[in-house]
């Protein structure tokens, strides 16, 4: 689980959706905006169009911010990162992860 400074609250949230940049990988990608706050901040979203069950949609959320937060200094400061799930294969997430970041250091 995030801390509470690292959650993307529903207002921003909307405002990521809305108003980003996007970065696409093969099983996952993430929709990203600056913030002005000394750290990132995260949020993980699995559709129903991937996984119907609940209960396994939570699991999947669980490994991806287990993911996150393993490799999250990595990850660039002052970021709102929303990260979207295409697929349930849960052992592509952390390379996957790991090559998005690299391309966000490009932008």
């Amino acid at each position: 689980m995030f801390v509470r400074r690292q959650r993307i609250k529903k207002k921003v949230f909307e405002d990521i959706i809305l108003n980003s940049k996007a970065v696409y990988g093969s099983c996952l990608y993430i929709k990203y905006k600056g913030n002005s706050l000394p750290y990132p901040r995260f949020a993980v979203v699995v559709p129903k169009k991937v996984e119907r069950s609940a209960l396994k949609r939570n699991a999947i959320k669980r490994k991806l911010r287990a993911i996150i937060l393993k490799n999250e200094k990595a990850i660039p400061k002052s970021l709102d990162v929303v990260f979207f799930t295409k697929n349930t294969n849960k052992e592509c997430f952390e390379d996957d992860i790991l090559n998005i970041v690299k391309k966000l250091h490009f932008y």
